[in-house]
């Protein structure tokens, strides 16, 4: 059959996805975090400003502003400058993807996570990923979309 993977848990997968940062995005999480975290491999950068939010899902009008991560510094800065054309640019800050998730399920970290982050980001793909997603979505035509059941974040050392 078709391969499987296993968590480190020693649960097996049939699907496994790898996210893979840009060297760009490690040299700028490298320049903001000065730890070394993110010379380690399988480390991935997202990327805010804490006075950078934007408003809740639709249907949750009454919830908290979410905070918009990004896995590009370059993409953050320019949505920052849309959306606030002539403003002053906040401080960049950087949390670990896996550190986030996590955080996000109680687990240990290997870096500090803001918990208002953990409890109110939102992921915004890079520029690059959504132009190849409409392409993908071209290309697909009539044929039904894939749905994937579910997805776990598996962390570790």
């Amino acid at each position: 059959g078709r391969p499987r993977a296993s968590a480190q848990n020693g649960v097996k997968y049939e699907t496994v996805y790898d996210i893979i940062p840009s060297f760009q995005a490690l040299e700028d999480a490298g320049r903001i975090d000065k730890s070394g975290l993110y010379n380690e491999q399988g480390r991935c950068p997202l990327f805010y400003m804490s006075e950078f939010e934007i408003a809740p899902e639709k249907g949750n009008e009454g919830g908290s502003n979410r905070i918009p991560v990004f896995l590009s510094k370059a993409d953050l800065l320019k949505n920052w400058s849309e959306k606030n054309p002539g403003a002053a640019v906040p401080t960049v800050k950087v949390v670990d993807m896996v550190d986030t998730f996590s955080s996000m399920v109680g687990g240990n970290t290997a870096s500090p996570v803001d918990d208002k982050v953990v409890k109110n980001l939102v992921v915004i793909p890079t520029l690059d990923s959504r132009k190849k997603a409409v392409e993908c979505e071209n290309e697909r035509g009539s044929i039904p979309a894939f749905k994937t059941g579910e997805m776990i974040a598996v962390g570790g050392k």
